[in-house]
């Protein structure tokens, strides 16, 4: 049976027509474009009832031993959707290597679609593998099948694969999740240390993919300044030309990426920031307001930079009197945002992040910045309700000062807010949680 056969009795396609534009779109991408949808292509499959004789036939192979033949079967097949349904019967990571093996022998677009997907395979089927007694051993087998895949694939493949994997932990933490963050946190370690950063291209539109390139010159190279000072500048081009979609929250993964760049900019020059700071900055007023689509496009790579540039606090390269006029011109610049924007949503879905991480610092780290800022958050324009989201970040609130002006705003703001929370469905958690803190801080 031939594939155009195969996909018209699955249920995925609704008439030849749909067959035929499949298939074209597919043949119409180049090896790179292919590579750069194998996540996706990889959870595509077919489901029709001729499908078990194909399985039947995939799994005699197997059991026969006969990897080459499985090859040539499964690339007789030739389109994603098929051959990824057919890989999911490879049923454990050594069986993935030994079909690698013979697939890695032909570096056309379809064999480098079979490795591709054997290869998203492998890493699925190591995870649940692991346990505690093979970690030594699993390590040992990612670096031997990373260094063999920057042979095949190339250097810049095999880092756009890694950094593309999903944080598992992000979405549920248990021992399974907590085992696929570990193998991808050893493929990353093992391409900072031994990828040839000359195959790496400097310019990019991913971030991710910058990050990356940052980390590794800081961990490869003691004076790569020049190179470190052109990521930079390639990352604050993207953050301020082109929106980076991020979910505003401060996990560890997301944090350690900051400081990546962090350091990035304290190599390149302690006095860096401030440039950095003016370029990323919005601007709401005057003539070159930016539009409303403008103003979404760069907002989460504002915040984003201000969350980076709020970490300079942990430096030990400054002194005490620098890190406090760091801290204070970005908190008054957040501040100043928060007032001139005009918009409680871009406070409550953007600013709030990089407003609740000086919170945290000044809480942890510049305690003696403490009153002054949280006085300046309670002098601001910003509502009683996303103020008390920021002041949750902190510890217990010591200051009288700082409690009086609460109490004051609470007292004018907060029964109105109150009922306008009732009268939407689904607050009641959030009026909860205001009250909450509240009592916390002896204010009810």
């Amino acid at each position: 049976m031939t594939a155009f056969d195969l996909l018209l009795r699955s249920r995925e396609f609704e008439s030849e027509d749909a067959v035929k534009q499949y298939m074209a779109d597919y043949d119409s991408k180049s090896t790179k474009e292919v590579m750069a949808n194998i996540n996706m292509y990889a959870h595509q499959q077919i489901f029709a009832v001729v499908l078990d004789d194909l399985a039947s036939e995939s799994v005699k192979l197997l059991k026969a031993e006969n990897y080459a033949g499985w090859v040539d079967f499964v690339r007789s097949y030739e389109y994603p959707v098929i051959i990824s349904t057919l890989i999911q019967f490879v049923d454990s990571a050594a069986l993935c290597r030994l079909l690698m093996t013979e697939s890695m022998k032909q570096n056309d677009k379809c064999g480098m679609l079979v490795t591709g997907l054997l290869r998203y395979q492998w890493l699925w089927r190591l995870h649940k593998e692991e346990d505690s007694g093979r970690e030594a051993q699993v390590e040992e087998e990612i670096s031997e099948m990373v260094g063999r895949y920057l042979v095949y694939f190339g250097a810049e493949d095999v880092v756009l694969w890694s950094i593309r994997q999903p944080e598992m932990k992000l979405r549920l933490v248990n021992n399974e999740t907590l085992r696929f963050d570990r193998c991808v946190d050893i493929i990353r370690n093992y391409l900072y240390q031994s990828v040839n950063l000359g195959e790496l291209p400097m310019d990019s539109e991913d971030l991710e993919y910058l990050i990356f390139l940052s980390r590794a010159y800081q961990t490869r190279e003691e004076d790569a300044k020049e190179r470190l000072g052109s990521i930079l500048e390639n990352v604050i081009t993207l953050l301020t030309r082109k929106r980076y979609m991020w979910q505003h929250g401060l996990s560890q993964s997301v944090v350690a990426k900051m400081r990546t760049i962090r350091d990035n900019i304290l190599i390149v020059g302690k006095e860096k920031w401030k440039e950095v700071m003016d370029r990323i900055v919005l601007k709401y007023e005057g003539y070159k307001c930016p539009s409303i689509s403008e103003t979404y496009e760069r907002i989460d790579g504002e915040c984003w930079m201000y969350c980076v540039l709020l970490l300079l606090s942990e430096s030990e390269e400054y002194t005490d009197a620098e890190k406090r006029d760091c801290f204070r011109q970005m908190a008054q610049t957040i501040l100043s945002q928060c007032h001139v924007c005009d918009n409680v949503h871009l406070i409550e879905s953007y600013y709030i992040t990089p407003l609740s991480l000086a919170e945290l610092v000044v809480s942890q780290v510049l305690k003696d910045c403490r009153d002054e800022f949280e006085c300046a958050l309670l002098d601001s324009n910003i509502p009683l309700l996303y103020v008390v989201k920021v002041l949750e970040n902190g510890n217990a609130l010591s200051s009288e000062v700082v409690v009086r002006k609460l109490m004051d705003m609470k007292s004018r703001e907060w029964e109105t807010e109150k009922l306008r929370l009732k009268q939407m469905r689904q607050q009641e958690n959030v009026i909860k949680e205001v009250e909450t803190f509240f009592l916390k801080e002896g204010l009810l």
